[in-house]
């Protein structure tokens, strides 16, 4: 009997030490490889109050950039502009009211996303670059439960996911004429924020996300707490992070300005995912008053297991980036200049 209790104790005692290694394992405070690359200077100023950028074969594709049009084509070795296109209007084939746009880099596509017409677009960039006069033809129906949207990809040939306002949910999934799936939504397995309602994430936006180029998994990253997770597209978690300075924002008030924020702006590659990451107030008060807006100053690279590999310390604040591994270049932009920025993408493994 003694020797039975023993055995208990024992096995109890290593399952405590094991929850307490697996939990201190998914915690880091520091990156393998941290490094400041020179900002080059490309001298290319199209001054945009915001410029989300892609990279596509030759092209620098510019969107969002509150302008007459959705989207800008430029060379991305020259500068030199190609098109612009997605004109903002009432007209046939113009966008009343744009919100935020996707690219799917495997298709050569940009989704164009207008809230005025509750209507998603596709434009082929091979298409539109061979015929400047070119329309999409292809549009998704969003969802009447949706609104406004600020995130979405797809799934499949038919299917949309959106980000949702629903904490139990990371993602709705729509058919093109906007009729929800409901088997085919990715549930919130998470214990992360356990108190936050709907009235709590109505505004901001609380993570983002990035889909594998070709296999079924999602990287999430929180906005107000500096935690990654894997996903599969039924929710499973795959791994979970969190660093390198174990913040986690107020679940009833991550739609305050005057908490920390961390990660934003995903993007990926087969190999590697690449985030935005600030680590500080987005917004502060200066002793006039006014309002300081800090932008991230780092671009953190992980595995598609969630393992920390790199932090880039940018010279240059970055509102948005893309990564052309390509040509080894990592472009942002710099609201502070107005300018592209570009630097170096040093090897990592």
């Amino acid at each position: 009997m003694r020797l039975t209790l023993t055995f208990i104790i024992l096995s109890l005692f290593l399952l405590i030490q094991g929850c307490k290694y697996n939990s201190s394992r998914n915690k880091f405070s520091k990156f393998p490889i941290e490094l400041k690359p020179k900002a080059i200077s490309t001298g290319f100023t199209p001054h945009f109050k915001f410029a989300h950028l892609n990279i596509y074969d030759s092209l620098l594709i510019i969107t969002e950039t509150q302008t007459m049009h959705t989207m800008h084509l430029y060379n991305k070795n020259t500068f030199k502009h190609v098109l612009s296109a997605g004109k903002k209007g009432r007209g046939p084939g113009e966008i009343k009211n744009s919100g935020p746009d996707m690219f799917d880099k495997k298709g050569g596509i940009v989704w164009t996303n207008d809230w005025g017409r509750f209507k998603i677009s596709q434009w082929r960039l091979d298409s539109l670059v061979n015929n400047k006069n070119y329309k999409p033809s292809l549009e998704y129906n969003t969802p009447s439960c949706i609104w406004p949207v600020t995130q979405f990809s797809m799934l499949n040939d038919s299917i949309m996911l959106y980000l949702t306002k629903n904490p139990d949910y990371f993602f709705y999934a729509a058919t093109k004429e906007g009729k929800i799936v409901d088997s085919l939504n990715i549930i919130n397995n998470t214990n992360i924020y356990p108190d936050v309602n709907r009235n709590n994430i109505i505004s901001p936006r609380w993570y983002y996300y990035t889909i594998h180029p070709t296999k079924k998994k999602i990287c999430i990253a929180y906005e107000y707490a500096d935690i990654i997770l894997g996903l599969n597209f039924k929710g499973n978690i795959l791994f979970q992070k969190q660093g390198p300075d174990n913040i986690i924002g107020d679940p009833k008030k991550i739609s305050n300005s005057g908490q920390k924020a961390t990660y934003s702006l995903l993007h990926s590659d087969s190999e590697f995912i690449y985030c935005l990451y600030n680590g500080n107030k987005l917004v502060e008060r200066n002793k006039n008053g006014n309002h300081k807006i800090n932008y991230a100053k780092n671009l953190a690279v992980f595995n598609w297991d969630g393992k920390p590999l790199a932090r880039l310390e940018l010279e240059h604040p970055a509102i948005s980036y893309a990564v052309d591994r390509e040509n080894n270049k990592i472009y942002t932009y710099a609201p502070n200049l107005g300018e592209i920025i570009c630097y170096k993408l040093p090897q990592i493994q």
